[in-house]
């Protein structure tokens, strides 16, 4: 009996033995860990499942896991945590796994892409980049975007009488940035700047600003930065608002004597049908000013700004298409009379846009996104003066027009985010100043970038772009790194080049202003601009109240641009023609503090110290040399509003002279539906004649209504 149950034992483990033998034969063991994709650290509690198999298992507390699975297959797990974004990925022979993911409580504010053309969380970010927000630019104010970026402590506005404002990001103007809406180029540069106010600042969601040499991803024109301004996107439910704005204004005189009044308002509706979004707005406003001492003169504005878009979502989430069009139109109408049957002069300005986008993004793979971007942009400006009583007419049209296409590739590895691309730009000019009236500009990109994260602490990227237009190749290449210590200090170090093309007036320029008695000439053997730049930026942040930014930056330029005094003529005019200069050096130091002193109250400095020379020591005067700028945000409990008060100074020139602008702005909410806004701008009435004068001081009463489904 014991000898048959010995047996019989001897049976059964040697059967067990087998069967886990053979177990052990069919499957393997697979680990790996759950990590938060923009801090690195692990993550708690995470679900991995495969349903076909019906195994699964969780992430413990270092974010690691164990599970068996069947040997020599390919093996699909879903990963799910109640604060992630689900995410599904396949396994084939790989045992050991690091998975990234998103948390769904991640602020779309917080994430900037534009330096990269990847998503990263601004603290991660590898290059230098500041975000204006929706609710900063709620809170703002601001009737306009150039208002909005005049008030920004990171930037330097220099206003024009004579055109669009002139905006600067460490010490370079505006021909040397880039302006994009939603990722793509804008037409229509006059006097070398884009006019923001086209864009309808209701519709703005973000603004991301990139401060440094941006050609390497970017190509021409990104030398100093780049201002991305990125429009409503991706609305979840019905929505429908309206706004409307009275104004007045006393143009920056010291006394009333010149005063404009206007109004405007916005209708903005979206809509949400299964995978399908629209969305649309429309906007106008008029704007009338008026001389007291002469009622006779006038000048009159009108704007009108519609924005459609729509998002289609395909049902398994592999295809976003985006299509987009904006038009804007503004009429400019100077009336000036001695009497009222007297006609001085008569002039009369028409400005369109219209943009067109189409965006179509495919996830090949759940690391893998590829996106392909068609863009349109027109511009056209006619201006017509008759003065004199009808003595003598001007007439003359400019028109822009840019083509755009850019391919773009995104893989996201364990340890690399890898960016490819490319890009063709095609920009048609026509105008009276022109040499031939028309030319047309033919522009390839290839570009190539690896964010390579080393642990989670540090990360290099390394990218390089390739252009080439008409018989001139560039190379741009870039190296920058982020470090961060203990939690609450960041540096971030970038070394990179970039360069600037011709514009098509400095190369084909062929005018003469009679009135003025001078002539531009363009010229045709203009050499690229190119720069190599460094910066370090150290950063501090105390997570409970306070951030504090400081940055160094150097450029040394080649072959600068700029208009040389060539020639007087016989008819007591002067010639200027465009020419390169060998060499010139952009420095300077930015500081940046924000200090949250209470549940109620914000404090915000900036300082800004530029110096800008050429080849031989000389100051180049196209920069701001020193502002400072502070804010302070306010919340009364007592009368449950917010208070916003702006005091920015400006030291203009190598004088001692300083520019000093304080505003105010105040916001009440009613209810959900209804909210009241005021402001006073300008109080002191500061004007500005060496920069071009401010827009004066100025009052609005604004009625915010939304109503939410």
């Amino acid at each position: 009996m014991n000898r048959t149950f010995c047996k019989s034992r001897i049976f059964h483990i040697f059967f067990i033995f087998i069967v886990i033998s053979e177990k052990q034969a069919s499957t393997s063991t697979i680990s790996g860990v759950v990590k938060n994709i923009r801090t690195g650290e692990p993550i708690v509690g995470a679900n991995i499942y495969n349903k076909s198999f019906d195994l699964g298992t969780t992430s413990d507390s270092d974010g690691k896991f164990f599970f068996e699975r069947p040997k020599n297959k390919e093996f699909r797990i879903l990963i799910s945590h109640i604060a992630y974004k689900d995410l599904e990925i396949v396994i084939s022979d790989k045992k050991n796994i690091q998975i990234l993911m998103q948390d769904i409580f991640l602020q779309l504010d917080d994430v900037v892409v534009t330096g990269t053309k990847c998503e990263y969380a601004i603290s991660d970010a590898p290059v230098a980049s500041e975000i204006i927000n929706n609710k900063q630019i709620k809170e703002s104010g601001a009737m306009s975007l150039s208002e909005l970026l005049s008030n920004n402590l990171g930037m330097s506005m220099n206003y024009d009488v004579h055109g669009p404002l002139d905006y600067n990001l460490q010490g370079l103007g505006s021909k040397y940035i880039l302006v994009l809406r939603d990722g793509s180029p804008i037409a229509g540069k006059f006097r070398d700047k884009i006019d923001l106010d086209h864009i309808l600042l209701s519709s703005v969601n973000r603004i991301e600003i990139v401060k440094g040499p941006g050609s390497a991803i970017y190509g021409s024109d990104a030398m100093g930065g780049v201002i991305n301004i990125i429009t409503d996107k991706g609305l979840v439910k019905n929505d429908l608002s309206f706004n409307y704005r009275m104004t007045w204004s006393d143009r920056g005189q010291s006394k009333f004597d010149n005063s404009d009044l206007g109004d405007f308002y916005a209708l903005k509706f979206g809509r949400k049908i299964n995978n399908l979004i629209l969305q649309s707005s429309f906007s106008q406003s008029g704007l009338t000013n008026y001389n007291i001492d002469n009622p006779y003169d006038h000048k009159i504005i009108n704007q009108k700004n519609i924005d459609i878009g729509i998002e289609w979502t395909s049902p398994k989430r592999i295809n976003v298409l985006n299509l987009d069009f904006h038009y804007f139109k503004q009429n400019d109408d100077n009336n000036n009379y001695v009497t009222s049957d007297i006609l001085v002069s008569n002039d009369v300005t028409i400005m369109s846009r219209n943009e067109s986008s189409l965006r179509l993004l495919t996830n090949i793979r759940d690391n893998l996104l590829i996106k392909n971007v068609f863009s349109s942009s027109n511009y056209s400006r006619e201006f017509e003066q008759q003065g004199l009583d009808s003595t003598f007419d001007m007439y003359n049209i400019s028109k822009e027009k840019i083509l755009d296409y850019e391919f773009n590739l995104n893989l996201n590895l364990p340890a690399h985010t890898l960016t490819a691309g490319y890009q063709i730009n095609r920009p048609f000019h026509e105008s009276y100043r022109l040499a031939d009236s028309s030319k047309t500009l033919f522009f390839q990109g290839l570009f190539f970038q690896d964010n390579y994260i080393i642990s989670d602490n540090l990360n290099i990227l390394i990218g390089i772009r390739r252009d080439t237009y008409d018989k001139a190749l560039v190379h741009s290449p870039r190296i920058a790194l982020v470090r961060k210590f203990n939690g609450n200090f960041t540096i971030r170090g970038s070394y990179g080049k970039g360069y600037r093309a011709p514009s098509v007036s400095e190369r084909f320029m062929d005018f003469h202003n009679v009135s003025q008695g001078y002539k531009v000439k363009g010229n045709a053997n203009l050499l690229p601009e190119k720069s190599t730049g460094m910066s370090c930026n150290i950063s501090y942040t105390n997570l409970k109240n306070m951030k504090m930014d400081v940055t160094f930056y150097h450029n040394n330029f080649k072959n600068k641009i700029y208009s040389d005094r060539v020639l007087d003529n016989d008819d007591n005019s002067t010639t200027f023609q465009y020419n390169n200069i060998s060499s010139a050096q952009f420095s300077g130091v930015e500081i940046f503090s924000s200090h949250v002193i209470n549940s109620s109250t914000t404090f915000k400095s900036n300082l800004n110290f530029r110096q800008n020379i050429d080849e031989y020591g000389n100051s180049l005067g196209d920069s701001i040399p020193l502002s400072f700028g502070m804010t302070v945000k306010r919340r009364s409990n007592l009368l449950d509003s917010d208070f916003l008060i702006t005091y920015l100074v400006n030291k203009r020139d190598i004088t001692n002279s300083y520019i000093k602008k304080l505003d105010i702005v105040a916001g009440k909410s009613i209810n959900q539906y209804l909210e009241l806004k005021f402001a006073v701008k300008n109080i002191t009435n500061e004007t500005d004649k060496y920069y071009g004068p401010f827009l004066g001081r100025s009052i609005f009463l604004e009625v915010v209504l939304n109503q939410n489904q």
